[in-house]
């Protein structure tokens, strides 16, 4: 993704992988996915060379792009459990209050994830110029046909017939309107006028007194895909970064591309619900050899390696991620192991 390298599309990698690819140890068997880079992976393995750029850049393309279907996913899923708020009975002597919060945070989340997904875009833009608007087109469709409708149920409860807010509900954030924000970001970092997007609305509710636990379960999915094309990206950006070592030639692009993809691992992992994996192993092997090349560089005491050490070092943002990382992967671990005491 480094500066200067035109966006690379690699049909025949792009197009081989047919094989299913255990996205990371152990996860529920219905939630694996035919991963689209496991040829890539396969590839980049043959003689243990370090990957060109431009098939760096072909990985970045994918992660993005299960990225944005991912925030599709999420959209849809949390309309589903507005839904399901807004139906269940009203705590008696509470009010709302425990309904709205839920449904305020339900926004917010998705809100964080649709921001995210715009940095990285904007990070990513010399190289996915025009290849997420299948993608794009996707999470339009979640806005449009799931995202409104749940909020607008939300504005018939928390409005009178004036259309006035009623006083109970001051002070909560439960429009529509900051999403329609993010979304507007979002599709000017990707260069795109919403209005020609293909706009896909996702597999439709097949039983609406089940709509969570469908959606519950496109979003395993989708959070498989995005898990398994987040590690594969920072595997490769690892890989541009040690081989860079290898010969003391340091392209500050990938040094950057290295800890974004760490960033956006964190960001698809962290909001993953632990019944939705199994034991994770595969994360902290990956943590490690990043805390390798870490060290590396740490013990280098030229100025390349104390400027390297700043930005990717041990003392660097990039260890932030990583340790985000390990948290999660110790409370997911953590909590299937109390569900087993259970069983």
């Amino acid at each position: 993704m480094g500066k200067g390298h035109a966006q690379h599309n690699d049909a025949d990698t792009a197009d081989k992988a047919t094989n299913d690819v255990d996205v990371d140890a152990e996860h529920r068997p219905d939630t694996a996915r035919k991963a689209s880079n496991a040829a890539l992976a396969r590839e980049a393995n043959k003689n243990h060379a370090a990957p060109t750029q431009a098939y760096a850049d072909q990985s970045v393309i994918h992660s993005v792009q299960s990225h944005v279907k991912l925030a599709a996913a999420r959209m849809r899923a949390g309309a589903a459990q507005i839904n399901s708020a807004l139906a269940a009975p009203r705590n008696d002597g509470a009010g709302d209050d425990q309904a709205m919060n839920f449904i305020q945070d339900q926004i917010a989340a998705v809100n964080s994830d649709l921001e995210n997904v715009q940095n990285e875009i904007t990070h990513a833009s010399s190289v996915t110029n025009g290849t997420t608007n299948v993608e794009l087109g996707e999470l339009n469709g979640a806005f449009h046909g799931s995202w409104v409708p749940a909020l607008q149920r939300v504005y018939s409860r928390t409005h009178d017939a004036n259309l006035d807010l009623l006083p109970q509900y001051q002070g909560y954030n439960l429009t529509v309107g900051s999403t329609i924000d993010r979304l507007r970001f979002l599709y000017q970092a990707a260069g795109v006028d919403p209005t020609t997007l293909k706009s896909d609305i996702g597999p439709r509710i097949a039983d609406p007194a089940k709509a969570v636990e469908q959606r519950d379960a496109e979003l395993q999915a989708a959070e498989m895909e995005a898990l398994h094309n987040s590690m594969y990206s920072t595997e490769v950006a690892l890989e541009l970064v040690s081989s860079d070592l290898k010969v003391a030639s340091f392209d500050q692009a990938r040094v950057s591309d290295l800890t974004r993809s760490v960033e956006e691992l964190v960001n698809v992992l962290e909001p993953i619900d632990p019944a939705h994996i199994g034991k994770v192993a595969k994360l902290p092997a990956l943590v490690a050899k990043i805390q390798a090349m870490q060290g590396q560089i740490d013990g280098m005491t030229d100025e390349h390696g104390k400027a390297l050490a700043s930005k990717i070092g041990t003392h660097s943002t990039l260890s932030v991620g990583l340790r985000r990382i390990l948290a999660k992967v110790g409370s997911i671990n953590a909590a299937h192991k109390a569900a087993a005491k259970h069983h």
